[in-house]
């Protein structure tokens, strides 16, 4: 809170006699309710599988799946990509880790050209600032080798240490 304009000698440079004293909370050092000065630390939140069990502080972490089946291309090979979240575990401190599983099914290989050729892509992470643009805050690159029609690869990726906001997840050619 802002102090208010200075109205009765409590508000003085004398410390005063007494204070009126607001507990403090998770967020807050305990605050005098009449001069407004703050004394000792805030609690902090207890959090347990993201929520404070001494408030209602909770992470919330908005994912938009805009791209979780994704088809990626280049010259000599194409491949199917499925993507499907696996955990989110919380933090004590505030955080996220969320994993995703991601098969890949390689649908295309040409015939041309020396050796198998190999796929790239990444599995994007975007989130959405104050001004609602979504801006890319982690990148997992994924390589298939040796691409052959039906070769499957299952994997998984992981984002680390995501605060509460709102996410996308795009798969995109690397």
């Amino acid at each position: 809170p802002v102090a208010p304009t200075p109205v009765s000698p409590h508000w003085q440079e004398e410390v005063p006699a007494s204070h009126k004293w607001t507990g403090a909370t998770c967020e807050m050092p305990k605050q005098c309710t009449i001069c407004y000065q703050t004394e000792g630390n805030a609690l902090g939140h207890s959090l347990n599988n993201g929520k404070c069990s001494k408030c209602d502080f909770a992470v919330t972490i908005n994912i938009s799946y805009f791209t979780c089946n994704a088809f990626i291309k280049d010259s000599r090979a194409s491949a199917d990509i499925m993507l499907s979240r696996n955990s989110i575990k919380y933090g004590s401190d505030g955080t996220a880790n969320i994993t995703y599983t991601y098969t890949s099914t390689i649908t295309y290989v040409s015939n041309t050209g020396i050796g198998n050729p190999s796929l790239s892509y990444a599995v994007n992470l975007y989130k959405k600032d104050s001004s609602g643009e979504y801006i890319l805050c982690d990148q997992q690159k994924v390589i298939v080798m040796d691409c052959y029609n039906g070769k499957r690869k299952e994997s998984s990726v992981m984002f680390e240490g995501l605060t509460s906001g709102d996410y996308k997840i795009v798969v995109e050619k690397d």
